[in-house]
């Protein structure tokens, strides 16, 4: 079933914090339930998951006391919704919307800001315990239909050493992530919206004509990627990677000297295809009314050589279709 949590005015104060816990919906025989979190002022959340893959093994921990291991896997997956009409929304753990056919839809609006964090160090494997984030990611809807992802902050949105996926493995069109805030700020995060790849062709067979979802980034304000990733790929078969689309006054992509991806394969934004798919990349589309800023992390003229060129030695806005159009 659902779960629904709703905090009432008290004093003209109204918070939910579900940080040191989690909130779990799954069925192996059916669908999982929504989970809707609502307050006037600000909502803290933790671990939250609405239907699951089918990953034997997979060892999750919420905290020391709440270990979740051997997840079943759920046909559809609910929607998770957050909603502070006042206040903040702060995301400290995964959430997770992934099911074998559908993933659900992930809301969040704030009447503040929103910050996103991952819920602990990823390693160079893009791992976190048994976890392969590059995968999964820490915020995901993953199915042969995806679900939308959508981050709404009538301030700052803030994503912090996070990763937004969405991956489509059906014959169709996935669905968006859509940031809007009136400053948008990653620092070390990815958003990637992306078809199934190569592992699920067992499964699934070897033809996919599917379309991954379109990823948009709007701020009334300001974008800033410092160190961060926004892409969108068609990854096997003949799929198609979808379009990116950025309206900002200002927008400034910047990579830092030490700064080492280790998830993303590239930086700045990118559509593109692999050597898997005969698709194409879709468009990138930027319009920013006042400036747009790319700092890369060696002064002076950026010349790319196609013979050359590494994804991770300067700031990066391209279309790449390996493996066709």
């Amino acid at each position: 079933g659902d779960v629904n949590i709703v905090s009432g005015s008290f004093e003209n104060v109204s918070r939910i914090n579900t940080a040191f816990g989690g909130i779990i919906t799954g069925n192996p025989n059916g669908d999982g339930g929504n989970i809707n979190l609502s307050a006037i002022g600000d909502v803290t959340t933790g671990f939250m998951a609405s239907g699951f893959l089918n990953n034997p093994g997979i060892a999750l921990t919420v905290n020391d006391f709440f270990p979740i291991d051997t997840l079943p896997g759920t046909k559809k997956a609910g929607n998770i919704n957050i909603d502070s009409n006042n206040g903040n929304i702060a995301s400290t753990n995964f959430v997770l919307a992934n099911a074998l056919e559908e993933g659900g839809n992930i809301t969040f609006n704030a009447g503040e800001n929103i910050t996103l964090e991952a819920p602990g160090e990823i390693t160079n494997s893009g791992e976190f315990g048994s976890i392969d984030l590059a995968f999964i990611g820490d915020i995901s809807s993953i199915g042969l239909t995806t679900g939308e992802i959508t981050f709404n902050a009538s301030n700052t949105l803030f994503a912090n050493d996070t990763r937004i996926l969405n991956r489509n493995g059906g014959d169709n069109k996935g669905k968006g992530i859509n940031l809007f805030g009136k400053l948008i700020i990653m620092e070390d995060a990815s958003i990637i919206s992306i078809t199934r790849d190569e592992a699920q062709e067992a499964q699934l067979g070897v033809v996919q004509n599917s379309e991954s979802g379109d990823v948009l980034l709007e701020a009334t304000s300001e974008i800033l990627l410092r160190n961060s990733y926004v892409g969108s790929g068609g990854d096997f078969g003949n799929a198609n990677g979808g379009n990116i689309n950025v309206n900002t006054p200002r927008l400034r992509i910047i990579k830092d000297l030490l700064f080492n991806p280790v998830v993303a394969v590239a930086w700045g934004i990118t559509t593109f295809t692999n050597d898997n798919s005969s698709g194409d990349a879709g468009d990138i589309n930027i319009n920013a009314s006042e400036s747009i800023e790319i700092i890369g992390e060696i002064p002076g003229s950026f010349i790319p050589n196609a013979e050359t060129f590494n994804f991770d030695d300067s700031a990066l806005i391209s279309t790449t279709a390996e493996g066709g159009g």
